[in-house]
């Protein structure tokens, strides 16, 4: 083994034991906010039993994490690596789902200062997990909607028609059939699409309503 693949070993290794001495909610965030972004590259490593041991490490943070809604996440950099992670990888799979735990665990003004990263993260990935992600913001639109335009954050849609186009159309399609309604029709695939949404735009709320809680 290269003397890299040792101390990526090694690196799993310490994080299972300080995982496992983090008795408490404070010991756990403590633990959260310095090695989850470590944990998650881990995840992906080129070895493959190092990368066993980083996701066996993740679903037991997982179970952790879900149980201790109060604990905070390094959500602003996990988007900071979030790009550069292929599409399709654990790392990828794994940012995904402490994006969607951690974002909304934010204060809000925290999640209106992260809200242009949030959105620029969507860029160049799938088309599910550009979904989640605006589906993450739609709580904080929600917010700017009671808020003058001066409190906004710098969005910066006005100079990227695509990624404007993107969050414009999977808005349109919440506010004519949102997640709660779609739940209804979950997996029943007779269902007819609403007047005025394409196909496309009902799967993708229908899609978002059956994963939320992943």
């Amino acid at each position: 083994m290269s003397s890299s693949l040792t101390l990526d070993a090694e690196q799993v290794e310490r994080n299972f034991l300080r995982l496992a001495s983090a008795e408490t909610p404070k010991q756990l965030e403590a633990f959260v906010l310095k090695n989850l972004v470590n944990c998650i590259d881990l995840a992906s490593n080129a070895n493959e039993n190092v990368k066993t041991q980083g996701v066996e490490l993740l679903t037991h943070l997982n179970k952790r994490l879900k149980g201790n809604e109060d604990v905070q996440l390094p959500v602003e950099q996990i988007l900071a690596n979030f790009q550069n992670y292929s599409s399709g990888s654990l790392s990828s799979n794994f940012a995904m789902i402490y994006i969607k735990m951690g974002y909304g665990r934010l204060g809000m003004n925290d999640q209106l200062r992260l809200l242009p990263k949030l959105l620029e993260s969507s860029k160049g990935k799938p088309r599910r997990q550009q979904n989640e992600l605006f589906a993450v913001s739609a709580p904080v639109f929600y917010e700017l909607a009671g808020r003058k335009p001066v409190e906004w954050p710098a969005l910066n849609l006005n100079k990227d028609d695509a990624l404007r186009a993107q969050v414009l159309s999977f808005f349109a399609d919440i506010l004519l059939i949102p997640p709660s309604g779609a739940a209804e029709h979950a997996g029943n695939e007779s269902t007819t699409v609403p007047s005025g949404m394409s196909k496309e735009g009902f799967d993708r709320v229908r899609t978002l309503s059956v994963n939320k809680d992943e």
